[in-house]
């Protein structure tokens, strides 16, 4: 959403990130990513190609989606094994050390704690792996399976959402719960309702 064009070719705005995957054994697609990130700031020339480079920030539109595309990729692998994610959220990493030394906000530790620095630090992090472990256990062993055992998919989506106890007393505010409960909160009201 381009909410201002500050000249023919610099715009500013925010951009809604959302990914879905699928449930084994249904037809139903369920929520791992959405988010609406307000530091969109992009130079962009209409015609012109979007061309992304890992061993570079060549410039933020670029930067943004490739980052973004990294990140529902590792959320996606860490449903279906157990931190196999990782790979791919040390490429979104990598996509925030290279934008450091740009002018747009958004990738810099310092730009405040919600934003695309602070949700892959969180995601590699020691301190929120339980997050990354309820990711796996609530869809792998959980969602898959609720269609061939009901009782026993909510009995493991329950359990896994149990692992935020802990982390929720000693980082209330974190950006990745945040970001998991704004995707998750209707489907998990849905499950045990």
């Amino acid at each position: 959403n381009i909410s201002e064009a500050k000249s023919a070719t610099q715009f500013s705005g925010t951009i809604q990130v959302q990914s879905n995957r699928p449930v084994y054994g249904s037809d139903y697609d369920t929520p791992m990513l959405f988010i609406n990130d307000g530091d969109f700031d992009i130079v962009w020339v209409n015609g012109t190609a979007i061309n992304f480079n890992m061993g570079m920030h060549k410039d933020n539109l670029s930067s943004i989606l490739a980052y973004y595309a990294y990140m529902i990729l590792g959320m996606d692998y860490d449903t279906f094994s157990l931190e196999g994610g990782t790979p791919h959220f040390l490429q979104a990493q990598a996509i925030v050390a290279n934008a450091q030394n740009a002018g747009e906000r958004g990738w810099k530790a310092s730009q405040g704690k919600q934003n695309r620095y602070w949700l892959v630090e969180n995601h590699l992090s020691q301190t929120f792996r339980p997050v990354r472990t309820c990711l796996y256990n609530y869809h792998r062993k959980g969602l898959d399976i609720l269609a061939d055992n009901n009782s026993t998919g909510k009995q493991v989506i329950a359990g896994s959402l149990r692992l935020f106890e802990t982390l929720i007393k000693r980082r209330p505010n974190a950006f990745l719960i945040q970001t998991f409960f704004d995707a998750k909160a209707e489907e998990i009201q849905n499950i045990f309702s």
